[in-house]
């Protein structure tokens, strides 16, 4: 597939989803209609993507706008390579984790292994402040430090809000720019796992790159030992693979800018 400003065609664009888990749909234009072509989910559910690809500085406090639907097949192209922006911002705040935990404390590499592995359990509740806290293993969950502070939900999406987030901020995409850097789209089909929208997938995604440095997240196991490999002797070595795959050769997340 050419990753330049060229749209590939609609059965290339298909197949190109298909790995990411979305589906291309597309509706004809009637009298009176117009055409739309869209993503959506497993669920059938539309996929919201940035409505202009341009790069734009926002006035304080706006927010960039995103719709459900696109008139052609290149716009919706170039929304979802702007888009990338978001999930390569996600795996790089997720490599300073990683960074951190190689000097961690064992108390807080064992309260990050309890973050990433319960938060299908933790953070699929909307919680607030004095929310009751969760209790995983039979250790209560402190919500108010981190790494538990970390991520809140808002609108039913997880937004980072403490470190490493808050110090690195979201930059400013430009989806024709972004288009042509070689490899992006490849990029994407990897990077898209890091999509806070989809949070079990997000944090297997989490769980696949931190797990070099918390082999913890390789099995069961809290107390600091690594856990048990799978039944076919493979479950520590596929995970670091995947992020071997997603990373560059010095470990980096990609970028895309």
């Amino acid at each position: 597939m050419k990753t330049s400003r060229h749209t590939p065609t609609a059965p290339e664009l298909r197949r190109y989803f298909e790995q990411t888990g979305f589906v291309l749909a597309h509706r004809c234009a009637p009298t009176g209609t117009p055409e739309a072509w869209w993503l959506s989910d497993v669920d059938g559910t539309p996929y919201p993507m940035p409505s202009h690809w341009r790069a734009s500085s926002l006035p304080e406090g706006n927010v960039v706008q995103e719709v459900e639907e696109f008139p052609s097949l290149p716009r919706l192209w170039r929304a979802w390579a702007t888009t990338l922006r978001r999930f390569s911002r996600e795996a790089e705040c997720i490599e300073l984790i990683r960074q951190r935990m190689t000097t961690a404390t064992g108390a807080e590499r064992r309260e990050v292994v309890r973050w990433v592995r319960s938060a299908g359990l933790a953070l699929a509740r909307e919680g607030g402040p004095g929310a009751p806290r969760v209790d995983i293993d039979g250790v209560a969950v402190d919500e108010t430090l981190w790494p538990w502070s970390a991520v809140a939900w808002e609108d039913g999406e997880m937004t980072g809000t403490g470190w490493p987030w808050a110090v690195t901020p979201e930059r400013v995409a430009d989806g024709l720019e972004i288009q042509k850097h070689p490899g992006w789209a490849e990029q994407g089909v990897l990077l898209h796992w890091f999509d806070t929208r989809y949070p079990e997938s997000y944090f297997e995604a989490v769980k696949a790159m931190l797990v070099d440095v918390l082999p913890q997240l390789s099995g069961n196991r809290l107390d600091g030992e690594p856990g048990e490999r799978s039944a076919d002797g493979q479950g520590d070595e596929q995970e670091e693979a995947h992020w071997v795959t997603v990373g560059n050769e010095d470990g980096t997340p990609p970028s895309l800018h």
